[in-house]
């Protein structure tokens, strides 16, 4: 583990004035400004079909339309961790909410398509970076040895804030689409006024280096890999920026391994704890995306009267997710270690993916609803040592871009998982009805979360948890 540098000190004292000025509101409203992202995202897929009509967007542009917020908060996240360190979390904070603000404010009143993306590029960038820099605060205004606590309040905070936003977005009078984007736009400059008020300054590290090659380097291969996944549907399309992404990320790892000034450290790939976050990373976000895709898909029709409405069939999940993080933040320390904790998560998860699969083949909702709750509780239980990993893993002198992972990687599961859908269905709707195809990429996801929760279990064999030291932000 990474010792604290020179500066150990004067951090520690700064931590210990964060906890006392947030006390105990510091983590669930960073929670609540985490769920900003998530908030957006959905909103957006609730209100797509809606304005892109008016706005003249329709075939792979729908697509690229769902997707372009979430590409973007991935694909710069991790310098945006950079900039915080740098120049302080809670400045970076801060900009990432008037950012995101400005974004969404833009998309409600988009004119063309073309400011309509825009706009929501600006809302992933900041709101991305409002997730990394809040998830990277968490281990500053933890109580001592109480991270995986604080993580499981975090956790919990950002699914209910999640589920209430888009209730609130939902219960507008019908405005074209365009009103549901001044709720989370609201609720940002609310949290923008209120930060200097809960979370305390954390000092950057004026020494860590800028490194342009490497940023350019990864923005472009997050960003060109996660279009490619979204474009899977497409066939041909998907090809060409899936292989120039995949280049760029090569390119990106070899270059950083060999550069003396490289802001990421690249050797962490070679660390199990990290290998073991990864992948705790990709059954979190992996097996929630596929039940919520399927679910999307499920719902209405089983459904006695058909509906769509987002805040419905997210429930069951939502409230999984919000049992799952809390109680396991809660009894990560009886779990004896994070590695049995990640292990559970993922056995639940994939258990209720197949119970969701079960559910396709009947004919009422109700049947979906113990897949949904145990899908997201599993998934919530991942959620809490997926975080704790990262923050494990994360060497003080680049605390900002490694903890920005938590972002990056819940993209590509996503994203994953939406390929994955978009592959089964295609292939399989046709020919044997929807039912089956849900089967089958359900059976198939519960498939991918058993087989990465049994190898993160093998790589953190023989490893300590909650008492080892974490770092600080």
């Amino acid at each position: 583990m990474d010792k604290l540098g020179s500066g150990a000190e004067r951090q520690e004292r700064e931590h210990a004035a964060g906890r006392a000025r947030g006390g105990a509101l510091a983590v669930p409203f960073l929670g609540l400004l985490a769920a900003l992202q998530m908030s957006v995202i959905g909103i957006n897929d609730q209100v797509l079909p809606t304005i892109a009509g008016d706005l003249g967007i329709v075939g792979t542009g729908l697509v690229a339309a769902a997707s372009v917020a979430s590409i973007a908060a991935a694909a710069t996240v991790i310098s945006a961790g950079l900039l915080a360190d740098r120049v302080g979390r809670r400045r970076v904070l801060i900009a990432g909410l008037l950012i995101g603000t400005l974004g969404c404010v833009l998309t409600a009143i988009a004119p063309t398509a073309a400011v309509y993306f825009a706009a929501q590029v600006l809302a992933g960038v900041g709101f991305g970076t409002v997730f990394g820099a809040s998830f990277a605060y968490v281990s500053a205004v933890a109580p001592t040895g109480k991270v995986s606590s604080a993580l499981g309040v975090f956790g919990a905070s950002f699914a209910v804030v999640s589920l209430v936003i888009l209730f609130i977005a939902e219960a507008l009078p019908a405005s074209g689409g365009r009103l549901e984007f001044f709720v989370p736009a609201v609720v940002a400059v609310v949290g923008a006024v209120l930060v200097p008020a809960v979370l305390q300054v954390v000092s950057g590290h004026s020494s860590t280096s800028s490194d342009w090659l490497g940023h350019l380097l990864l923005v472009g291969g997050i960003g060109s890999v996660l279009l490619g996944l979204s474009q899977v549907g497409a066939p041909g399309w998907a090809l060409i920026p899936l292989t120039v992404g995949v280049a760029l990320l090569l390119s990106f790892y070899l270059v950083e391994s060999k550069a003396s000034h490289a802001f990421f450290p690249t050797t962490l790939f070679e660390t199990p704890t990290f290998l073991a976050a990864v992948l705790a990373g990709l059954i979190y976000s992996f097996g929630f995306a596929a039940a919520m895709l399927s679910a999307r898909l499920l719902w209405p029709f089983l459904a006695a009267e058909e509906t769509t409405d987002l805040s419905v069939w997210q429930l069951p999940l939502g409230i999984g997710m919000i049992a799952g993080a809390f109680i396991t933040g809660r009894r990560m320390s009886a779990f004896t270690a994070v590695r049995s904790a990640l292990f559970f998560g993922a056995m639940l998860t994939a258990v209720g993916l197949v119970a969701l699969a079960a559910a396709s083949r009947e004919s009422s909702v109700l049947a979906c609803l113990p897949g949904l709750v145990l899908t997201g509780a599993g998934a919530g239980a991942v959620s809490v040592p997926f975080g704790y990993l990262v923050i494990r893993s994360a060497p003080s002198t680049a605390f900002g871009p490694v903890t920005g992972v938590r972002v990056a990687v819940g993209e590509f599961g996503y994203a994953f998982a939406v390929a994955l859908t978009a592959l089964v269905m295609s292939r399989l709707t046709i020919g044997d009805g929807m039912s089956h195809a849900l089967t089958v990429t359900l059976g198939i996801a519960a498939l991918v979360v058993l087989v990465a929760g049994v190898a993160a279990a093998y790589l953190l064999r023989g490893t300590d948890s909650e008492q080892a030291a974490v770092p600080r932000a």
